[in-house]
């Protein structure tokens, strides 16, 4: 039986939560509003991946959250380091694509395969003013749990995944 205050339901009380403070205390319990809405959009997705209700046939819609929640391009400057700006801007492009439509792949291969999935807000740290780090416990199949963190990255006034 699921805990009453577990999944979506944890992460919308989360939310909840952190905006009545917001209205009454700083304007940082917003950030982690925005962060927690990506947070869930995400793992919403791979939910869906998970229940079956989301399938290769399905590809553009987890392409459509990685577009959301990540930074792809980040990270294409951090896997190819010095070299990234040597790159014709439409190698940079392309690879950025590849690698978005990777992330995606990968997600509909694992997901699809997991019987049952749960993932679990532990703590967001501020890492100075444009970073946050955002812990999360997953739990696979009841027995597997499997503690990460997202750390995202404010551009254009907008939170992204840079690095898992």
């Amino acid at each position: 039986m699921k805990s009453f205050l577990s999944n979506n339901f944890y992460n919308k009380f989360l939310l909840t939560l952190c905006f009545i403070v917001f209205l009454f205390q700083s304007e940082d319990c917003l950030g982690e509003t925005i962060l927690l809405e990506k947070v869930d959009l995400l793992h919403s997705g791979l939910s869906e991946i998970n229940n079956k209700s989301v399938n290769k046939n399905n590809f553009l819609f987890i392409l459509g959250i990685i577009n959301k929640t990540y930074d792809a391009e980040k990270m294409g400057r951090m896997i190819i380091s010095q070299k990234w700006k040597s790159l014709p801007s439409n190698d940079q492009k392309e690879f950025i694509d590849v690698f978005e439509k990777f992330i995606a792949t990968n997600y509909l291969k694992r997901f699809s395969k997991i019987k049952k999935v749960n993932f679990r807000i532990q703590s967001i740290t501020k890492i100075k003013e444009k970073f946050r780090l955002v812990n999360v416990l997953m739990t696979v199949n009841d027995d597997d749990k499997i503690e990460f963190g997202y750390l995202f990255h404010l551009k254009d006034n907008e939170w992204f995944i840079f690095d898992v």
